[in-house]
């Protein structure tokens, strides 16, 4: 009798045990622990009093463990990265593809045989029409004469233009804080743009020089005229000659499918150099194509362009791409159209420079401010900024790659 009446004790007091742990559980679901660091602090961590950082500053909130320190919500980690900027034209129109009209200067020349047809597709070097002709030595040696004259001058230019970089790098060795060194470093960048510029513009014309000379010798030769370029070839009338007829005309018309002529609406921020993606049709059929500025304004007269067609635009506006990607069997007809076009661009790439997020920084009189977490405490740090108008700052002075920033 007294066993029964234990037995029925202890299951109640095992049931009882059981219903308040549950009771527990679910008011407390960390199991009814209660941290000895909360009792001796009167709080959780990070409370008034507590051992976590200040909560006299808003609802300043972070976690934490036994290891390292972990980036919240809250906070922003300044970084070291790209800074990018980029343009936009929100309406691009197709003034024309690429039209290099072939100039052949064949003296007295007879006809032979016409090898492609009108609105073919030749790639460079492909011969067109082969003919004999009549020597003359005199327009020969013109033609070498501005050859050499056209190569000295783009090897002052140069040298003169690389000297100008040379001092730029001494100047930058010079500078005193990080904010001018980044500027003359941005400097030295243009430079080498404006060399990569004169570059192209006099290889460009040297080449033009070059292919006349070439094609002279071979033609006062008597052998084959060929394409200076790939592309769909206009023949301007040579399907018409019969073989001994003399060669009145002077030249051809080559379409390039991967160059264009493209007005753009914002053309301010767009330059020579500067990689673009172009993006055209339906609403629901859109092509991108990426290219690169190739010429513009008064680079497009280093070009054998056929500008008649783009009477209606400021040279300014306008800008010659090279395109990659463009497959001949599918793209050509629709990029000849290029409807609902637009464009964007890299206005500026810094690299491995301090990053940190717009909405972290406060202005404050002129100056730009963040709220610096640092030795357990918050406090307001005025910053050095470069121009930008990204959702992303370059952070010239006064914060560190492992700064962080508290932003609530």
């Amino acid at each position: 009798m007294l066993k029964s009446k234990v037995l029925r004790i202890l299951l109640a007091a095992v049931l009882a045990v059981a219903v308040w742990t549950a009771v527990l559980s679910f008011l407390f679901p960390r199991g009814g622990e209660v941290l000895a660091s909360e009792i001796s602090s009167g709080g959780r961590p990070g409370g008034n009093g507590g051992n976590g950082r200040p909560g006299g500053y808003g609802n300043y909130s972070r976690a934490e463990s036994s290891a390292e320190e972990t980036v919240t919500d809250s906070e922003v980690q300044v970084h070291v990265g790209d800074y990018i900027e980029t343009v936009s034209a929100g309406s691009v129109t197709l003034v024309a593809a690429r039209e290099e009209k072939q100039i052949f200067d064949l003296g007295v020349a007879h006809f032979d045989t016409l090898l492609v047809g009108e609105g073919d597709y030749v790639e460079e070097g492909q011969p067109i029409f082969t003919y004999t002709v009549e020597y003359s030595e005199a327009s020969l040696e013109q033609a070498r004469r501005e050859l050499e004259r056209t190569r000295e001058a783009y090897e002052t230019g140069i040298a003169s233009r690389e000297e100008e970089i040379a001092k730029a790098k001494e100047d930058r060795r010079k500078t005193l804080n990080k904010y001018d060194d980044q500027i003359a470093l941005y400097r030295i960048e243009q430079l080498e743009l404006a060399l990569a510029e004169f570059k192209s513009r006099q290889e460009q014309t040297i080449a033009d020089l070059e292919e006349k000379f070439n094609e002279m010798e071979e033609q006062y030769a008597g052998t084959t005229f060929c394409a200076g370029m790939a592309g769909f070839i206009q023949l301007e009338g040579l399907q018409y000659l019969k073989k001994g007829d003399r060669i009145e005309q002077k030249s051809l018309t080559i379409a390039d499918p991967t160059s264009y002529l493209l007005a753009f609406s914002s053309p301010r921020d767009f330059r020579y150099g500067m990689k673009v993606e172009i993006e055209y049709g339906l609403r629901n059929q859109r092509v991108t194509l990426e290219g690169v500025i190739i010429a513009s304004d008064d680079l497009l007269e280093a070009y054998d362009l056929k500008l008649s067609t783009a009477v209606n635009y400021k040279s300014s506006d306008i800008f010659l791409i090279k395109v990659s990607g463009v497959n001949m069997a599918e793209d050509y007809d629709t990029v000849r159209v290029m409807v609902n076009a637009t464009a964007r661009g890299e206005s500026k790439h810094l690299k491995d420079v301090l990053l940190i997020g717009r909405k972290a920084v406060t202005l404050e009189n002129g100056a730009n401010y963040v709220m610096l977490y640092e030795n357990g405490a918050v406090r307001k740090q005025m910053i050095q900024t470069g121009n930008g108008i990204s959702q992303v700052i370059w952070v010239v002075n006064g914060l560190q790659t492992d700064s962080v920033i508290h932003t609530k």
